[in-house]
């Protein structure tokens, strides 16, 4: 019997791969399911969400009115229901809400809110226009902005903490009696590897400990990270990684991992964004894997973070590490409060997704495929369930 759901055109033209899976799960009961992605992350791309088609884009090394021309003419031949635009920012995006008919409902996830905000971007302002309706990554970033934006814009919060196991995942075994990863790119504006630094050196760790930075350190600042780190005799603390990880060494060591620490301190040039206005990476990797943040102090108050986080100071840090190696009963214990928030079950985000989605459609209901539903069981990857 042929699907009749709806069609949807799902549209990446970034490069947050890691979010999409989660995206998908949702989408999947309501509408068939038409990718269309940045050529470049589809090596990083893992889902087993059944999709009608997939087509490859090459967005770099070109104008984006011309990128923009080609999908319009993809999606006229498609006829979707929906446009759902998991990077709902940038020119192409801009574009295409303006060459797209103003018949096709649109929705879509902002991962740098920020520019929603009345007056922020001149281009976000145009976007708006069109597409009213976007997904933000907490709880606290929706409820921080919704007073700033502009008239008729409407935000939902949506956890993306479903992660599949990819092919080729392994047990990756700890050397050391606390692993701490540090997810992402080595970007100085990013992350403070300095401060990280400055701590180590001022008082090393009495108990063992490893670093692992899980970016390529092989280009950008990686070697000028890795010279830092030799220098200041702090070697044995550090694993690094040269060329990008593919998806089963990234979750293989993700999971390997006792904390994630995404290494916000204040000071920094974003810092003030990630306080109130944005989400790290690293956020809902550690939700999706289950493993508490080691977060800096003034985050960790914060009710978004409080019983998902263990927080330091720069002074103490090393005291905190100490501490955790020696006793774990601590770590033990925010694990467990990871794994526990209702934030994060899927039977509670299902609901306000769909309803968030037939609010974009202007329509009470969408024509449903009964899906068969899995008992809880037992999670069947390194992250959480990618279905119930």
């Amino acid at each position: 019997m042929p699907d009749e759901k709806p069609p949807l055109a799902f549209l990446e033209f970034g490069s947050h791969a890691e979010t999409i899976h989660s995206n998908l799960l949702f989408l999947k009961d309501l509408f068939r399911l038409h990718l269309f992605v940045n050529e470049r992350i589809l090596p990083y791309l893992a889902t087993s969400v059944p999709l009608a088609s997939v087509h490859p884009l090459r967005t770099e090394g070109r104008s984006s009115l011309a990128a923009a021309w080609e999908v319009r003419k993809l999606l006229l031949n498609l006829k979707p229901q929906m446009a759902f635009f998991h990077t709902a920012q940038g020119n192409l995006v801009r574009n295409l809400c303006f060459l797209l008919p103003s018949s096709l409902p649109m929705a879509g996830v902002h991962h740098n809110p920020d520019k929603l905000i009345r007056g922020r971007s001149f281009s976000q302002t145009l976007i708006s226009r069109r597409l009213k309706h976007y997904f933000v990554l907490s709880g606290h970033v929706r409820e921080n902005i919704q007073p700033l934006l502009p008239p008729g814009v409407r935000l939902q919060e949506f956890y993306p903490v479903h992660f599949e196991r990819p092919e080729g995942f392994r047990e990756v075994p700890k050397t050391k009696a606390l692993r701490v990863g540090i997810p992402g790119s080595v970007e100085r504006t990013r992350r403070d590897y300095d401060g990280l630094l400055q701590a180590l050196k001022a008082k090393p760790p009495r108990r063992p400990v490893e670093f692992v930075v899980l970016g390529d350190s092989s280009r950008g600042q990686g070697p000028e990270l890795k010279a830092q780190v030799k220098a200041a005799g702090l070697e044995r603390l550090f694993l690094f990684f040269d060329g990008y990880l593919s998806a089963s060494d990234m979750a293989s060591t993700l999971a390997s991992c006792d904390l994630l620490l995404p290494l916000l301190h204040p000071g920094m040039p974003q810092y003030g964004l990630f306080s109130k206005y944005k989400v790290s990476g690293t956020f809902n990797l550690a939700y999706g894997y289950g493993k508490p943040m080691l977060m800096h102090q003034d985050l960790a108050r914060l009710p978004e973070f409080r019983d998902l986080s263990i927080g330091y100071e720069l002074g103490n840090l090393v005291e905190v590490l100490d501490k955790l190696s020696e006793d774990p009963s601590r770590l033990r214990t925010a694990v467990e409060k990871v794994h526990a928030d209702p934030r994060f079950d899927p039977v509670r985000q299902r609901p306000l997704y769909e309803a968030f989605i037939r609010g974009a459609m202007g329509s009470p209901g969408i024509r449903r495929t009964p899906s068969k539903r899995k008992g809880p069981g037992k999670d069947p990857g390194p992250g959480r369930p990618s279905g119930r």
